[in-house]
């Protein structure tokens, strides 16, 4: 063996053993993340929906957002699968998990046709897109989104005449729901990550494909009106300025994913750009879990693995203290039970 064949080996063989001292510290508690609605019970929305005909959300992680009036039912980004750590740091291919998928439409009760109108997509990362073919193909739902998630939907299996590729700025009627996209930014990545953003899906990706397959295309900003209220979605901790202005909300769900890597100029100025234009009562956390763990009830913060990081305990109260200082709540919702959307 040369010395270069023995320095390739060498490197390969202290990044399999670095990939595996994070995985294996991942099975310890410190480092798969706190349990955030146990730490902070205040915050977490308890209402119950009065009637059948009441807007409620129900919240199944990262930015995954069942919305219905008893009428009609939205879907934001339907992620289910979850694929554990090890994947992806190995840059193993992954796949839709059926099993999982299929629970989460039991439990979110829309697993039949006919139950789910639309899936509404931000972007298209793995963590947002990757299970809308087969979300779809159980329940016989339009998928909206950028020609990327046209194109993880296609790859699927579902038929073009129930892909929309949407256009900004330009509202859809869903029912009762007027929905409308806004052209926005995703936080910042470190490394090679950021320049990876915003590239596009260009054909049909069908499954098994690596995380970095599933390139971002375009970033939304999800503003949903109905007679009951309005309500902005903003799946990722970016913002693009002055895009917010004509609308307003009574609810905005906040992304809050990677904010702990930013300054607290980024997050002051994340705050004025989505929350201010909007003037909504009530912001609700989202994106905050740990997204290579299953499902759960009890589900843990994405952990904080870098020291000089806020952790999402830290970032939680950084934005509740921001709400409190500008009149507005700052909430959390339980997993996987409706609540009212817009009654406060």
């Amino acid at each position: 063996m040369n010395f270069r064949m023995l320095s390739t080996a060498w490197s390969i063989s202290l990044r399999g053993f670095g990939v595996a001292m994070l995985v294996a510290m991942m099975g310890c508690s410190v480092f798969r993340g706190p349990f955030v609605l146990e730490r902070w019970p205040e915050l977490v929305i308890t209402e119950q929906p009065q009637t059948s005909t009441e807007v409620t959300v129900s919240y199944f992680g990262v930015s995954t957002l069942l919305i219905q009036d008893g009428k009609n039912a939205l879907l934001v980004d339907g992620f289910f699968s979850r694929p554990p750590l090890h994947k992806l740091l190995l840059r193993q291919k992954i796949r839709p998990n059926i099993s999982r998928i299929t629970d989460g439409l039991v439990s979110a009760g829309i697993a039949a046709k006919g139950e789910l109108g639309a899936v509404l997509t931000v972007h298209s990362h793995y963590d947002h897109a990757m299970d809308v073919a087969v979300v779809a193909n159980a329940t016989g739902a339009m998928v909206l989104g950028s020609e990327s998630t046209a194109n993880i939907a296609q790859g699927g299996g579902v038929p073009k005449d129930r892909v929309v590729v949407i256009k900004p700025n330009v509202p859809l009627s869903l029912g009762d729901f007027e929905v409308t996209f806004i052209e926005t930014e995703h936080v910042p990545l470190p490394g090679t990550r950021n320049k990876l953003l915003g590239k596009r899906i260009k054909a049909p990706l069908a499954p098994p494909a690596t995380e970095f397959d599933y390139r971002s295309g375009p970033f939304y900003t999800i503003h949903i009106a109905h007679p009951q209220g309005r309500a902005l979605i903003q799946g990722s901790a970016g913002y693009r300025e002055n895009v917010l202005e004509s609308f307003d909300a009574d609810v905005v769900f906040l992304g809050i994913g990677g904010l702990g890597a930013q300054s607290d100029n980024y997050v002051a100025d994340y705050w004025k750009h989505v929350i201010e234009p909007v003037d909504p009562q009530r912001v609700m956390a989202i994106h905050w879990d740990n997204l290579t763990l299953p499902l759960s009830t009890r589900m843990r913060a994405a952990p904080q693995l870098v020291p000089w990081h806020r952790s999402v305990n830290e970032v939680i109260e950084r934005l509740d203290e921001l709400g409190r200082k500008h009149g507005r709540q700052l909430k959390l919702l339980p997993v996987g039970r409706p609540v009212p959307l817009f009654r406060h």
